[in-house]
């Protein structure tokens, strides 16, 4: 009789509910189920109700905005 591989070991990851992850990025829950739906974020369910996200791919989702340059400042002494 063949003896049946061991499924691979998924690395270890940091998951969490959907209203925790959306709290730690300051987001409505909706937004992260979204995401989901759309293939943006994996999720992980967990029996019948329970959605799991990673937290790497949350934050993944947060994208830093750069500051806007400031105007130039003329020299002192001339017009501007």
């Amino acid at each position: 009789m063949k003896k049946r591989p061991e499924p691979a070991r998924p690395p270890h990851r940091d998951l969490m509910r959907l209203a925790e992850a959306a709290a730690l990025v300051a987001c409505h829950r909706r937004t992260l189920d979204r995401k989901i739906r759309t293939g943006e974020l994996p999720a992980y369910r967990v029996g019948r109700g329970v959605i799991l996200v990673d937290l790497n791919d949350v934050m993944a989702l947060v994208v830093r905005i750069p500051a806007a340059q400031p105007a130039p400042r003329p020299e002192p002494g001339t017009a501007a």
